[in-house]
């Protein structure tokens, strides 16, 4: 555990170095990469947010299932709050 935690301290170090010892590029940055940056975000947010709202019934069903089970409960036994027959 000793030698892990090291060697993470060793590579964060590494990585600090390596990123502060760049030279400074000096490189336009157009106004444009603001804006495209910006869409970039916003677009991540909102298919997400998507994406939260099409599976939200099956994270909350997984989420309560395993929460709701006794631990007294035979875990072969079907879940009897999961329907039997597919829906159409």
């Amino acid at each position: 555990m000793e030698s892990l935690r090291r060697f993470i301290w060793i590579l964060v170090f590494a990585c600090l170095f390596f990123l502060l010892s760049l030279p400074v590029a000096g490189a336009y940055v157009d106004p444009g990469t603001g804006s495209y940056v910006f869409q970039l975000l916003v677009g991540a947010l909102l298919g997400a947010a998507v994406a939260l709202k099409v599976f939200w019934r099956r994270i909350w069903s997984f989420l309560t299932r395993r929460t709701a089970r006794s631990a007294t409960a035979d875990p072969r036994a079907p879940d009897s709050s999961m329907p039997t027959k597919p829906r159409d």
